[in-house]
C-alpha cells in the first residue's frame, strides 16, 4: 500500500519503506490474522486436543475456547505487524553495512 499511496519515508536504512506502507500493512496484518484463525479452527488436526502423536476425535465447532484462539490469533497479528517490520530494517542495515544489495550473495 505504501508503494503505491505512501511518499513519507519511514527509516533512512530502507528509502523505499513508507510510515503509509508500515500503517496499511499493519491493519491488513491485523484485520486478517483472526480472519485466517477463524477459517483455521475448522481443521481438527490444529484444534483437537492430541494423544501422542495422533489427533483424538472432536468437533472443533464445540470447543469451549474457541474465542481465546482468535484473540491469540489477533495478538500475534499485532505483534508481527509491529516487531516484524523492525527485523526488515536490522537486515537493511546490516546490507548497508556489508555494501551488499542482496541477501544471497551474503548467505
Amino acid at each position: 500500500s505504501g508503494f503505491f499511496f505512501g511518499s513519507t519515508p519511514l527509516i533512512v536504512l530502507s528509502p523505499k519503506k513508507t510510515i503509509e506502507g508500515y500503517i496499511g500493512g499493519g491493519m491488513v496484518t491485523i484485520l486478517l490474522g483472526p480472519v485466517f484463525g477463524y477459517y483455521l479452527q475448522q481443521f481438527p488436526y490444529l484444534t483437537c486436543p492430541t494423544e501422542g502423536l495422533s489427533v483424538t476425535n472432536c468437533d472443533p465447532e464445540a470447543l469451549s475456547y474457541t474465542p481465546a484462539f482468535i484473540i491469540h490469533c489477533a495478538i500475534i497479528s499485532i505483534f508481527a505487524s509491529t516487531v516484524g517490520p523492525v527485523a526488515g530494517f536490522f537486515c537493511s542495515g546490516f546490507k548497508r553495512a556489508c555494501n551488499m544489495k542482496n541477501f544471497g550473495s551474503l548467505i
